[in-house]
């Protein structure tokens, strides 16, 4: 049984954590190597924190100031100046100047095929003698370059703007990274997180992931079995009169997830539980340590990179597929929240689905995905993720599916459908549209935006999954020819 009574024999030892580290490995380590290590770790997360301060002052310029808005006003930030800023203002001015420019070179061509006679009496009338005649020749022959002139500036044009749009989202991202950033420290500091606690002896807390109502991430370093880790700290209560048989629920549940090995989950390292914690940890939390995984949340990627491709997503959509195949046959069961973008990480064409989702005690009562506020570091950097309201709907859409897939017993499928709607975001770079009371017919088909194009196989899968009449199974899911 896992338990925070473990925790002296732990430091006397020197390598084990609560009964969730009862198993094999190198924990032989001596206690002033520990030490040693421990301290320079924790002046590396101080020196990480310092140059993110450092590096923020001097994107400052380059990306400009923000000033939160009003709490219910249309902007949460806005941005003023900023030397990009600057530099894509003038490239849009240039682009509206050669777009004058040959606007005005076309309105003047009419005017230039004139015929000889009343060129020579127009250039007699104006009484120069040095002013001779065109040939109609020579008029079209002016015409001519003047035409190739504006056709010039007109793909010159082309390429601006293109590069513009490239440059505009560009910079949305980096003005975004660097809020993300600048909320990492704000919410570090007010954490109280700057001592770098030791927890069970073992794991010496480096940097905050990610915070909730209900957990706080923490990135850790195992000092017994050398390698980085990620800590997820559960707020309980410790007042419940079963505060103590539902920590044992818990670390029999954790003891059954551990064993679950599959290349597209993240592994489950130990678990324990704080009847004692340093601040800012809660007495009696309960703490699970997880494999650390690089990487960036999917959603983050495909905002940053834009759409994948066909090949992309069929990849994805195969590990997902088999991830969840697996969790079925261990008789475990996902969310469909879960396997979401904004939960997913993705690491060179690799994706994992959190560890976590799997627990079910914590599950049960957390809040909505479309009400819940979360704080959430991706790459070394700290995000507020909040539902937004163009995804609010179909984010109640499927929490109300789950509910019902709940009451029939038969969660697989929703989440199989929740795959569909993952598909759908890695393909157009948006959630699918809530759609109309003619969709919810049986039999309805599921409207896909045209661009970008994708094969009629793939078109035909997709809608498929996105189908809630026909609700496929995983099996069923896998046999389509599109992934088989």
């Amino acid at each position: 049984s896992s338990g925070g009574g473990e925790e002296p024999a732990a430091r006397r030892g020197g390598g084990g954590g609560g009964s969730g580290g009862a198993r094999a490995g190198p924990k032989a380590v001596p206690e002033q190597f520990r030490k040693a290590l421990a301290a320079a770790l924790r002046e590396q997360a101080q020196a990480e924190r310092r140059e993110a301060r450092e590096r923020l002052c001097r994107d400052a310029r380059r990306l400009g100031r923000f000033r939160r808005g009003l709490l219910g006003s249309d902007e949460a930030e806005q941005w003023e100046g900023g030397d990009e800023a600057g530099a894509i203002e003038a490239l849009r001015a240039r682009i509206n100047e050669q777009r004058q420019f040959v606007d005005r070179n076309r309105k003047s061509l009419n005017g230039k095929k004139l015929p000889p006679a009343a060129e020579a009496s127009t250039a007699g009338a104006g009484g120069g003698a040095a002013t001779v005649a065109m040939s109609q020749e020579e008029i079209d022959e002016e015409i001519w370059e003047q035409r190739e002139l504006c056709c010039s500036k007109l793909k010159a044009a082309e390429r601006d703007e293109a590069e513009l749009q490239e440059r505009e989202k560009r910079l949305r991202w980096e003005r975004e990274e660097y809020l993300r950033q600048s909320r990492t420290i704000e919410v570090e500091d007010h954490a109280c997180f700057g001592h770098f606690p030791l927890l069970n002896g073992r794991y010496q807390l480096l940097r905050l992931l990610s915070r909730s109502t209900n957990a706080t991430v923490y990135r850790v370093y195992d000092l017994c079995s050398p390698r980085f880790c990620m800590l997820r700290v559960h707020s309980l209560d410790p007042k419940t009169l079963d505060h103590a048989a539902r920590c044992s629920v818990i670390a029999r549940e954790c003891e059954q997830i551990r064993d679950l090995k599959h290349s597209g989950l993240v592994a489950l390292l130990d678990f324990f539980s704080l009847e004692t914690a340093p601040p800012p940890l809660a007495a009696g939390s309960f703490a699970t340590v997880w494999e650390h995984s690089d990487g960036d949340l999917l959603d983050m990627y495909l905002r940053r990179s834009g759409p994948l491709s066909e090949k992309e997503a069929r990849g994805i959509v195969l590990q997902l597929l088999s991830t969840l195949r697996f969790v079925e046959s261990r008789g475990q069961r996902l969310q469909g929240q879960d396997l979401r973008p904004g939960r997913l990480t993705l690491r060179g064409g690799e994706v994992k689905v959190a560890g976590a989702a799997l627990l079910g005690q914590f599950r049960r009562g957390s809040t909505p995905a479309s009400s819940s506020r979360a704080l959430v570091r991706n790459s070394s950097s700290l995000t507020e993720v909040v539902a937004q309201d163009a995804c609010a709907s179909t984010c109640v859409a499927e929490a109300e599916a789950e509910a019902e897939d709940d009451i029939l017993g038969d969660w697989v499928r929703g989440a199989v459908r929740a795959i569909g709607v993952t598909m759908h975001e890695i393909l157009f770079n948006r959630p699918p549209e809530v759609q109309g009371p003619v969709a919810t017919e049986p039999g309805a088909s599921v409207q896909l935006p045209d661009q970008p194009k994708i094969t009629a196989e793939c078109r035909e899968f997709l809608c498929k999954l996105l189908d809630s009449h026909r609700r496929l199974s995983v099996q069923e899911a896998c046999n389509d020819p599109f992934v088989s």
